[in-house]
């Protein structure tokens, strides 16, 4: 397999794989997305830049993928959330404005669980 299809094919499944758990979770009823608890091990961040915050992938036992906004999501004192990180917190369950990536000349918006209330982390 060439160099460019496995770049193309990790891209695709990191692209994918939050499109299906938001799938299944849009199915909740409205009752389950007040705030919802999340915490596990941070497996992958990116910079949202075109819009503000960082699009963030908590695996088990509680997973999620989740909005921190700087200055409105509250981080408690380590404030590391880095791949590797271990974390635990709640997101508002509603999906916002969003995370906005550029692809070229165009931006386009990440899906999400929910933006960040609070989060606690690891050193």
């Amino acid at each position: 397999m060439s160099h460019k299809k496995k770049i193309a094919l990790i891209l695709c499944a990191i692209l994918v794989f939050p499109f299906i758990a938001q799938g299944i979770y849009s199915v909740l009823p409205e009752k389950a997305k007040a705030v919802v608890p999340f915490g596990g091990l941070v497996t992958f961040r990116l910079r949202c830049n075109c819009s503000v915050g960082n699009w963030v992938i908590v695996g088990p036992p509680a997973p999620a993928v989740v909005h921190v906004i700087s200055g409105l999501s509250l981080i408690y004192p380590f404030r590391n959330y880095n791949v590797g990180r271990w974390v635990l917190g709640t997101h508002t369950g509603i999906y916002t404005a969003g995370c906005w990536r550029r692809a070229g000349k165009f931006c386009f918006s990440l899906p999400y669980a929910g933006t960040v209330i609070y989060m606690g982390t690891s050193q």
